[in-house]
Formats: structure tokens, sequence, C-alpha cells
């Protein structure tokens, strides 16, 4: 018989934040067993950490991040230690450091480098624990560099991975993830790769001086186009990585062979911004979406530097933008969705 159409998911709960989400991370041991465990964090411009309860999200918690002159600033990154007591959440040149159970301001500040100094500048737009190493953490800079940190020495890195070889210069960093204890993922905008680093083979000094070489450090590039400024999730579930790309579409790769195992070609119609694996079973969740900016001005030539015709009446030209916007909007489907796809066992093509 015909397969079933695919159910619409309803959210449980729902949370208003007082600007854009710029980041959110969910409590390290989280499990519906233990409702002390079901929380979460999110940072929104303009505004502090907040600390969640997943089931309703019913504010727990404030941490309010102060900048070098005590003012009130906002995080563009976050994440838990691996134990859930800090927070430590990433800044412009800055790595601010939270006790989970002392709310209010920060209770460190690591300095990552001054206006003059080699440390790792620009904003921390991505932080990542890691769990095997209790300490140890990863961040990535707008500046395209990411550096790893451990809790002792307070800002100053004990390693330094940037991709600087030509052709393949990376972008900003948006994302990090620990594979192992050793091997860390690293997502990029505006960027036609994700990478993946060996650990063992950094030093402090990569990418100061050997500019037009490939890192040691470096393991591999996987394929990942992404154009915009939008931040591309993936994910990792065993020796299998899920990524999306900016043409909708999802690839799963081999974390051991570095081979592409399976793809879903046009998952979604805009960008496939965010791809995650179950972490219990072959299911993959997706979600499609991206900024668009219709353009009303689609009758007139592009080469044309006459001024526009007058217009005689008001009625007319509101008139012309509703044709010309459902023209704008006709030209591509918007798919701003969550999508869930059930992997089949073999390897064979991914149903939803």
């Amino acid at each position: 018989g015909l397969a079933a159409p695919p159910l619409r998911m309803e959210p449980y709960a729902q949370v208003q934040e007082g600007g854009p989400v710029l980041d959110f991370c969910f409590f390290p041991s989280f499990t519906w067993e233990n409702p002390a465990t079901c929380c979460f964090i999110a940072s929104s411009q303009d505004h502090p950490i907040h600390l969640r309860e997943a089931a309703t999200g019913t504010l727990c918690n404030t941490y309010r991040p102060y900048n070098q002159v005590d003012e009130v600033c906002h995080s563009f990154s976050l994440c838990f230690s691996p134990d859930g007591g800090k927070i430590l959440g990433g800044f412009q040149q800055y790595i601010r450091v939270f006790d989970v159970q002392r709310p209010g301001r920060q209770v460190e500040d690591w300095l990552l480098s001054t206006r003059k100094g080699k440390g790792q500048k620009g904003i921390i737009g991505a932080i990542a624990a890691n769990s095997m190493s209790p300490g140890v953490y990863a961040a990535g800079s707008y500046n395209r560099s990411v550096c790893v940190y451990h809790e002792g020495s307070r800002g100053k890195p004990v390693a330094r991975l940037v991709d600087n070889e030509p052709d393949y210069e990376m972008g900003g960093v948006t994302q990090l993830l620990w594979a192992s204890e050793w091997l860390l993922l690293s997502g990029h905008r505006r960027d036609r790769w994700l990478r993946a680093w060996d650990l063992r083979m950094a030093s402090s000094a990569e990418g100061l001086g050997g500019g037009g070489l490939h890192p040691k450090a470096l393991l591999h590039r996987f394929p990942r186009c992404t154009r915009t400024h939008q931040r591309f999730l993936f994910s990792v579930q065993g020796c299998q990585l899920a990524v999306g790309d900016d043409q909708g579409s999802v690839f799963l790769h081999s974390l051991s062979t570095f081979e592409e195992e399976e793809c879903i070609p046009r998952a979604h119609e805009r960008p496939c911004v965010s791809a995650m694996l179950h972490p219990f079973c072959r299911t993959l969740a997706t979600s499609g979406g991206g900024r668009v900016f219709p353009d009303y001005d689609v009758d007139s030539s592009a080469g044309s530097l006459s001024p526009p015709p007058r217009r005689k009446s008001t009625r007319k030209r509101s008139c012309s933008r509703g044709k010309a916007a459902k023209h704008v909007k006709s030209l591509k489907p918007l798919d701003n969705s969550v999508r869930v796809w059930q992997l089949e066992p073999s390897g064979d093509e991914a149903q939803h």
C-alpha cells in the first residue's frame, strides 16, 4: 500500500526571549527520569543568559555577564562544563565562566587577547567542552581560528588550529564538536568544508607562521558548502557524521574511513541548517530555512538608469506591489520546517 503521509509535529513548550536567540545548550546529563536535569540555557541579543525548565519553559535562573566597563552584555556562544557545575560563554576576545548554583555575575574572566597581543581575537562564535578530558575546552572565533584551552590556563591556549592553505582558507567558526578525546570537528560560515582536527598533532604555535602549508593537525576536510552567514549545525553518533548544506541536501559520512555513506538529496527546499542524529536509533532530524529579502521591483530592468515612472494613484501602486510580491514568492517555495527521517540500517535512501 501507499506510505502514510508524515505527521505534523507540535511543540509541547514555547519560550519567548527578549531578542534573537544566539545560542542554547541542554544540561549535559539531561534525562526525563531525573526532572532536576531537564533544563537548558539560552542567550539572546542584548539580554543575559537564562536557565529554563525544558518541560514548561519556566525561568529558573538568570546569569548576567558584565564586560570590562561593567555593562551587561550578551553571550554569542554557550556550553556547560562536563559535570554541569559551570556555564561558559563566548564574547568578544573573552570567555566568561558562571557558577550554575550562583545566579548573577560571572565568577571568572578569561582574557584571550589584547588589541596588540597574539592571542585569539574576534567574537567567540562557538565553544565546546571535552567530556572525556574535563577542564579542556575548544573555542572558535569569527576571526577564523580555533584554540584549545584548559581551565587552569585561564585564557592561554594550549593548542591553536588555523587552516590558511590557499583555496582552502577557513571561514568564521560557528560550531565545534568533540567526536573523541582527541578528534575535534569544526564548522564554519561562508566555507566549502567541515574540518576534522587531530589534537595529538596540534601545538600552541599552529597557524601563526605557517601560512600556505597544510596544517599538521588537520586530519580531513569534509565537503560542505555554506555560502551564507547562517550557523549550519552538524551532529555525530558513534562513527557517523551528519551534515546539511545550503542546497537543502543531507550527507552522512564515516569518521573512520572519511567516506560518504548516505545522502538525502533535496531534503529541504531551502538550506538545511541542522542535521541531528538520534543517540539510540536510526533516526535523523533536520531543519531548513533562511532569511528571504523580497525584491518588489521585479518589472524594472537591471541596467536602467532612468527615473521610475510616476504613478497616478496609490491604489495602482499597492496593486503593483501585491502582484510583485506574489511573483517573488512563487520563484522558490519557503521551507522553514523540521523533518524527521527514518534511516535504513542497510544504508538505503532514507524515508520520512
